[in-house]
């Protein structure tokens, strides 16, 4: 298969790149994920060239993407420079919307406040100028006052009369000084903070001024010795100790990175063998990036392709360099995504972007993630491993760049909740500024208010786009344009007073879709919005009543344990409620949740909690070896007798993958069934371990799973097994189904299915008859395409989820 090349390969090709003409006469430069950048012709330099060889290293003190003060890195036609000059003397005063008063509201009294002046305007933010000096030399920098609130418009000569708006050709990367009125390139810094404590000393405007330790040794890293930098770096440009100015630059934080001409992460010094690790990175993507197989490649192939042999020291240290804090931190995950361009700094050593996008592409193709011993706690487990991590934050980079500004609240949270945050607060307001719906931070509100609040939004969210698009040509939500919170709240009242959607009425959980005559088409589009509903009770994933949360609302700030049945990717496979319309209503005084739902089934027994650091299943004595022999255990006890399935093992084997394969997005195959024998045989000690397990034509062995093609399939079948049972419980009901259930399942629970979902759920009876806590969704054998819906004494009613 192929794939793309490096582009641009080292730091000074960012500036300097290697780009392709387009159609337009710009450069598209292969580093860039922004088109249309109209680049000062001096940097151009030599681009006939996309497939440069990548250098073996590369320095960051010559070449790394750090903007320095008094170059110029784009040029402008006349009606741009008209525009920037026409913005700096018209609106760099004060701001009449949001006007800031020249006092600051102090958390507590520091000595760094004595260095600030304040922000006067909503769109102003701070460039830190770092002086010139030698690494030991002491660090000494100014504050310098700027806009974000400039952006260059559409040449009306460009527009064609009756086409549909341009965007401008020339893209903004830059501040506006508020002093000159000029463009103001900076590199917006991402890195750990570490340790909290301001230990280290610099100078800032001519004052003492304290940072932690991470930022002061990165700062004399990315110090020039014969030049000014520009750089953004939250721990000087915003004062810390103002909560009335942090919260301000909070929503300014998106603008911040999109307007930055350049995006350096700082991992920290060179150690633990970093360099070898970026080493081997170059040595697996020039081995590997037009080589891809299901099977892992064999000792031969390590040695015939120059790769470090399994078991290496050298495969360990990759993991070391992926297992960096940075990979971790929340707010990276923004950072990344809205940068125009994104470079590593590890000590002394640039590491591109691309580079490691390719190391990931080729590791997981390649079925090597092992080599790297990413999993060997459960807290790395449950935090996602730095590469996992860095696939998810590359997957959102290439969305945001084909649909800017176009990811729902929902899925930037749950894209999110892995990382980790100071502030739990922070997985609101630090993730936020992918999506359109952006809610005001309050550091003073408790987090269980902050995650009330965003799921309330985002319902909200759903509804309004979900009626609008009943009224345009659009196939989809379109989460491009934002709708202000007033508005949505009048549409969402429109709409129950016209039945389109439920609300407090006579007959609330029945809206009447007969007061207009929609086509199927329209009514898709808008039940596809108000699925936003079923999306966010997926995410519930934490242990119920130890939150003090409405139990139908995701605690983010615990990381997600478990791989989701019915959000993202595998959304598509199930159908337990097929072809039925959601209803749904929220009660604004107590919070619930009334939902159109069916009970229909008991938990009458439950496993132990499965693992989340899974082992091979004829492991004797190991944790996963016992949780098989549970499930094996009541199902013969419990399902046996009163299954009405055809096959007691094929219901089994297809519980213990939840009906998927490895991808997660495509149904088990039957393939699974032979090896799933073979092991659970070797698990039990029987032959065969149920009544009903057919027999094969080819006679498995053990030995034959380290054969190339049962091989691929036995990891394959593996992987489907640890997504489905991780984080969850294998339990049997009263009439004799088996399923996953939530690890906080107990015996008495109901199995629920809600109108529209594609999934079930386990609900806790909460006292009154028909109210309800939500435990989290599950699979349950015999019912996920559709069947409750056809059984005698089916009916929804309104359920209240509190």
């Amino acid at each position: 298969m192929a794939r793309c090349g490096y582009g641009a390969t080292n730091a000074s090709n960012i500036i300097r790149g290697y780009g392709t003409e387009n159609k337009v006469g710009f450069v598209n430069w292969t580093g860039d994920r922004r088109q249309g950048s109209r680049l000062c012709p001096d940097l151009v330099g030599e681009w006939a060239t996309v497939w440069k060889p990548k250098p073996s290293h590369t320095d960051h003190q010559d070449d790394a993407d750090i903007v320095k003060a008094g170059h110029v890195y784009q040029t402008f036609d006349p009606f741009d420079e008209k525009a920037l000059q026409r913005f700096a003397s018209e609106t760099l005063t004060e701001d009449p919307l949001h006007p800031r008063e020249n006092h600051a509201t102090l958390l507590e009294p520091s000595s760094n406040d004595q260095v600030y002046e304040p922000l006067t305007n909503s769109l102003h933010m701070r460039i830190v100028q770092l002086s010139p000096g030698t690494f030991d030399e002491e660090i000494d920098c100014i504050l310098h006052h700027c806009s974000v609130g400039f952006e260059y418009p559409v040449d009306p000569s460009e527009q064609v009369a009756g086409s549909a708006p341009l965007a401008s050709r020339t893209r903004t990367f830059h501040a506006v000084s508020n002093t000159t009125g000029e463009a103001m390139w900076y590199t917006a810094l991402s890195y750990v903070w570490g340790d909290p404590s301001f230990i280290m000393s610099i100078r800032c405007n001519s004052k003492p001024f304290r940072t932690t330790q991470n930022l002061y040794t990165a700062l004399k890293y990315l110090r020039r010795t014969d030049a000014v930098v520009n750089l953004w770096i939250d721990q000087i440009c915003i004062n810390q100790n103002d909560l009335d100015e942090k919260t301000q630059q909070v929503i300014l934080m998106s603008k911040i990175y999109q307007r930055a001409w350049s995006t350096i992460v700082w991992l920290g010094e060179e150690a633990e063998n970093s360099t070898d690790a970026h080493n081997t990175i170059q040595a697996v993507n020039e081995a590997l990036q037009y080589h891809t197989s299901e099977e892992a490649p064999t000792t031969e192939d390590f040695e015939r392709l120059f790769l470090p042999p399994p078991g290496s020291q050298d495969w360990t240290d990759v993991g070391k360099l992926l297992g960096r804090p940075w990979f971790q931190r929340l707010w990276i995950v923004q950072e990344a995504v809205l940068s125009r361009r994104v470079g590593f700094l590890c000590g002394r050593r640039n590491i591109t972007w691309e580079e490691l996008s390719m190391f990931a592409i080729c590791i997981v193709d390649n079925n090597l993630e092992g080599l790297l011993n990413l999993e060997n706690t459960f807290e790395q487990e449950a935090h996602e491993s730095g590469l996992t991590r860095f696939r998810m934050i590359d997957g959102m980079v290439h969305f945001h760049t084909s649909h800017p500004r176009q990811m729902s609240l929902l899925a930037a949270l749950a894209d999110g909740r892995g990382s980790r945050a100071t502030d739990p607060r922070d997985k609101v307001y630090g993730i936020m500024g992918m999506s359109a719906t952006l809610l005001h931070p309050d550091y003073t509100s408790p987090v269980t208010k902050v995650y009330t609040e965003a799921a309330l939004t985002i319902l909200i969210a759903a509804v309004s786009y979900g009626i609008r698009g009943l009224t345009t040509s659009n196939t989809h939500p379109d989460y491009s344009s934002p709708v202000p919170k007033e508005a949505a709240l009048k549409i969402v009242d429109a709409a129950v007073s016209k039945g389109i959607i439920m609300g407090m009425t006579a007959n609330p959980l029945h809206p009447d879709y007969t007061t207009k005559v929609y086509t199927e088409a329209e009514l898709k589009i808008f039940d596809t919005a108000l699925g936003t509903l079923i999306g966010l009770l997926c995410c519930v994933d934490h242990d119920g009543f130890q939150t003090q949360l409405p139990s139908w609302v995701p605690d983010w700030s615990v990381p997600r344990q478990t791989v989701s049945l019915g959000y993202g990717r595998s959304q598509g496979i199930h159908q337990a409620a097929k072809d039925s319309r959601i209803s749904w209503d929220c009660q604004p005084n107590t919070l619930a949740l009334n939902i159109s739902g069916f009970c229909f089934d008991t938990i009458s027994s439950i496993s132990p909690m499965a693992g989340f650091v899974l082992t091979d299943l004829v492991v004797k004595e190991s944790p996963t070896h016992c949780f098989i022999m549970e499930c094996t255990r009541q199902v013969t006890e419990c399902c046996q007798k009163q299954s009405s399935q055809s096959s007691l093992f094929e219901a089994f084997w297809q519980t213990l993958v939840a009906g998927k394969d490895h991808s997660n997005i495509q149904r088990a195959p039957s393939d699974y069934a032979a090896i799933f024998a073979l092991l659970i045989d070797t698990a039990t000690g029987q032959s065969p371990s149920f009544p009903d397990q057919p027999t094969f034509k080819r006679k498995l062995t053990l030995a034959n799973l380290e054969v190339r093609r049962p091989g691929v399939l036995y990891r394959q079948m593996q992987i489907a097994f640890k997504t489905a049972v991780r984080g969850r419980r294998f339990g049997t009901t009263t009439k004799g189904c088996m399923g996953l259930y939530p690890r906080g399942t107990q015996i008495g629970d109901r199995v629920c299915i809600f109108s529209g979902g594609h999934v079930p759920f386990v609900l806790r009876q909460d006292g009154e008859r028909d109210s309800y806590q939500l435990i989290g969704e599950c699979y349950q054998h015999g019912i996920m395409d559709g069947q409750v819906l056809s059984t005698p004494g089916f009916a929804f009613h309104g359920i209240e989820v509190k």
